[in-house]
């Protein structure tokens, strides 16, 4: 060949291309381009002439990949087609899973149900011991209290029926073995009262129209170290129907007297309330109508309720003159034997309606 040529084999994606230049060409355009890059005396470096594929392919691969976050947003990433992005506002409801009865011990509850059984259980034996019939005032047979206001009621065919509440002090086989005890509570300058027509024979300490007004009596009665027994005590009259209509207004009278003394008496042992001269004068006019009626009343009374019928009076105008010593000393013991009439009142109805 008439000069030397210079060969250049380039591979691009696989292919080969080969270029060919001539020696002479080169050192031409390498010596004018030398002469045009020195510059007053100082020879800038050519650049080397050599191209580095694999830093091409490098960065052209870099350029490639997923582009997160230097500002440009044209090569970030891109969402598929149909799927939008979640709202953060949505919200979701699911029902709360049920215990299941496998999973639920019932150790728990009969644990409890045998608590509550044994303690009502011992609750009945202490009640029992305390009001169980027996020789002492502790004693006392156990009876439902309603807690009910006692009232009493009246028809124009029946005898009054008759509700109260009763302290008990005890409860013995015999009226005898009682009395021993009913001094006892005397001799403490409280009331004590036995009954003859029940069995076992009670005896009765103190009474009020309300469960709330014998509570605070029973206090002042416990206060002195006697043991008592709260609950309902009822005389029923409904079964006598033979009356006749002035010995059924009498006793139903008596009774609404009854109820005005029992008040005051309450009232004055348990909240220390006064009694004025007004409310004795009323009662003193009360039983002079009484009066006035009883004698025609008890004359239509059966004979053998008349003692009875005749002992309710009495103890009535008792329990008035009481009170109104009451009014004149302000002393507590004269409240308390009107407590004790208003009591024999009380039993001597009862013998009433027994011998009606």
């Amino acid at each position: 060949m008439d000069r030397d040529k210079r060969t250049i084999s380039i591979r691009l994606n696989g292919e080969e291309k080969v270029f060919n230049e001539s020696k002479d060409e080169i050192t031409a355009a390498r010596d004018e381009r030398a002469d045009d890059e020195v510059i007053e005396g100082v020879s800038i470096p050519q650049p080397d002439n050599v191209i580095d594929f694999n830093t091409v392919h490098t960065e052209r691969e870099k350029r490639k990949m997923p582009f997160w976050d230097d500002g440009n947003r044209e090569s970030g990433p891109k969402l598929p087609v149909n799927r939008k992005k979640k709202s953060t506002t949505s919200f979701s409801f699911s029902m709360p899973s049920l215990p299941s009865f496998s999973s639920f011990s019932f150790m728990p509850i009969a644990i409890i149900l045998s608590a509550i059984i044994v303690g009502v259980s011992f609750g009945l034996v202490v009640l029992n011991v305390f009001t169980g019939g027996g020789e002492s005032a502790g004693n006392a047979p156990q009876e439902a209290t309603t807690g009910a206001i006692p009232t009493f009621q009246s028809t124009s065919s029946a005898m009054p029926s008759l509700a109260v509440e009763v302290i008990q002090g005890g409860a013995f086989s015999t009226v005898e073995k009682g009395k021993e005890m009913a001094e006892q509570f005397q001799a403490s300058g409280l009331a004590a009262v036995l009954t003859d027509t029940t069995d076992p024979t009670y005896l009765f300490v103190g009474v009020g129209a309300e469960r709330a007004e014998a509570s605070s009596l029973a206090a002042v009665v416990e206060a002195q170290g006697q043991d008592t027994y709260l609950k309902t005590y009822q005389v029923s009259g409904a079964e006598v129907t033979n009356a006749s209509e002035a010995a059924i207004e009498w006793y139903s009278d008596s009774f609404t007297t009854f109820y005005g003394m029992l008040k005051l008496t309450t009232d004055g042992l348990a909240k220390g309330g006064g009694v004025s001269v007004e409310q004795v004068e009323h009662i003193k006019q009360q039983l002079g109508e009484l009066q006035q009626k009883r004698e025609s009343a008890i004359a239509e009374v059966p004979e053998s309720a008349q003692p009875s019928t005749l002992l309710m009076g009495s103890e009535l105008d008792g329990a008035s003159k009481h009170i109104a010593s009451y009014v004149d000393t302000q002393d507590t013991k004269e409240l308390w034997k009107a407590q004790q009439s208003l009591l024999r009142v009380l039993v001597a109805y009862e013998q009433v309606v027994a011998l009606y």
